[in-house]
């Protein structure tokens, strides 16, 4: 090879080099060529997961070569079309921007299982309530008898007989599995019963342990056998059913009260008949913190919150009112958030989010900074979805991702906070109304009455499909 040669050889291998490593640079640092617009962009990673897992991934209707969960790198910036499905599910799709050197985060796709309800019990019913575990279920029928049905071995108990189904209230024990239930008797007198889920046939009056006449019971989350109730000339009392022993908490008239794991909250009169707002702890019953700034009227009635915070509603003119027990004068008025026209209303497991409905629209509001803390800077509601019919049910996830609700004869399911990009699917689509809505984590179903009265589930899952213990 002679000299000329060689050296036309070397140029040309520069030349290359110079040629072809800034392309190589570039491609491998995350920028490509954007024939679109005849430029060169930094592009951008895409992290998609979805429950259940692999579902196919198509960007602006091309099938991706993974399945979820995966990680795409280098998309040219803009705004593309995500659609994640799986055989056998809802499909899932939203319109996303991809900015230059940033990650975009969709990792809490869900994918409802297209399915059909099953019916859980023979007995057309009124009212029903589960246990905290989802596998006892009792219902008041529409024959006017209060049942216990266990879905593990399909057994169906009667419990006891009720003049009217509808009036029945009871209440499941957080601690163990039991209950108690109030009904009217032939007499018209109001009757509390508490019956061991174990020994069905074993109930306890109310009557038993104390002489004297209750008007209301809350069970004792803390105690595995306590309960606390009000009597009708309004004090308010521990009962332990098992020691048959009774305690006086506070000198009446008590209105309303709720009791949580660390309180008590109340509504009480003083002796000039006034209403007033209260709390105390149940370690320390003696100690009364008042909270004079808020004003309480009879129509007033507590929403659980799942936090420090106290949730009010009144009943005659909808107005939620959120109160942060914490805030001392001169912040206590401001530290309160109001709420007006609120039909339905329910916090999320952690009390971080409250998600409520007016009638026609559904809202979320969030709670993670203290309204006391920032008084003139509370956080105002979003819209989820809002509909020209009336959203008559409402049921939430517990954790706050999911709202479940009907319109008419169909059941639907909205995203929370995809403020930007609202997305509704049909789940079920029946022939009348609907009642009763309910959400189980445990077995990520939902339980609702049909136009029938027949109680029904839906699974949102293929694994708890599979494993369902329900069916006649």
């Amino acid at each position: 090879m002679t000299l000329t040669t060689r050296r036309i050889l070397y140029i040309g291998f520069i030349i290359i080099f110079f040629i072809a490593a800034p392309p190589l640079v570039l491609y491998t640092a995350g920028f490509r060529y954007d024939f679109q617009y005849n430029r060169v962009v930094e592009t951008g990673s895409l992290v998609i997961s979805s429950n259940p897992s692999g579902a196919e991934i198509y960007l602006d209707g091309e099938l991706y070569k993974e399945v979820t969960p995966t990680i795409i790198n280098t998309i040219l910036p803009g705004k593309i079309n995500l659609l994640v499905q799986k055989e056998g599910h809802y499909s899932w799709k939203k319109e996303i921007e991809i900015q230059p050197r940033v990650t975009t985060f969709e990792e809490h796709i869900t994918l409802f299982k297209d399915t059909k309800p099953m019916a859980i019990t023979e007995h057309a019913l009124v009212q029903y309530w589960w246990n905290r575990s989802h596998t006892l279920l009792a219902y008041a029928a529409e024959d006017n008898t209060l049942r216990l049905f266990n879905t593990l071995n399909q057994k169906d108990t009667l419990i006891a007989n009720s003049a009217d189904a509808s009036s029945v209230t009871l209440s499941w024990s957080k601690n163990r599995d039991q209950f108690f239930f109030n009904r009217n008797t032939t007499q018209g007198n109001k009757e509390f019963i508490i019956v061991a889920t174990q020994s069905p046939e074993r109930i306890i009056p109310l009557s038993d342990i104390s002489t004297k006449s209750f008007n209301s019971l809350q069970w004792d989350p803390v105690s595995k056998t306590t309960l606390y109730g009000t009597t009708d000339s309004g004090d308010l009392m521990r009962l332990n059913y098992l020691l048959h022993t009774e305690h006086l908490i506070a000198e009446g008239p008590v209105t309303q009260y709720l009791v949580e794991e660390k309180r008590i909250i109340l509504i009480a009169k003083n002796t000039s008949g006034k209403l007033y707002l209260a709390w105390i702890n149940p370690s320390d019953r003696d100690t009364v913190h008042l909270l004079p700034e808020i004003l309480v009227t009879h129509y007033d009635t507590f929403i659980p919150s799942n936090s420090h915070y106290i949730a009010i509603k009144n009943q005659d003119t909808n107005t939620l009112r959120i109160i942060d027990p914490g805030a001392l004068p001169p912040l206590s008025n401001e530290a309160i958030v109001s709420i007006a026209g609120v039909k339905n209303a329910y916090w999320t497991d952690d009390g971080n989010t409250l998600v409520y409905s007016d009638g026609f629209g559904i809202y979320t509001q969030t709670f993670t900074t203290p309204i006391s803390v920032l008084p003139n800077q509370k956080e105002t509601s979003n819209l989820v979805t809002r509909y020209s019919k009336q959203i008559r049910e409402l049921a939430i996830s517990g954790n706050g991702r999911h709202v479940f609700y009907t319109i008419e004869n169909e059941l639907r399911v909205s995203e929370l906070n995809s403020f930007d990009d609202p997305r509704s699917i049909i789940l079920y689509s029946g022939t009348n109304t609907m009642s009763g809505l309910r959400y189980s984590s445990q077995n990520n179903s939902l339980t609702f009455i049909d136009g029938d009265g027949i109680l029904q589930t839906l699974a949102l899952s293929q694994e708890n499909l599979r494993s369902f213990p329900f069916g006649n």
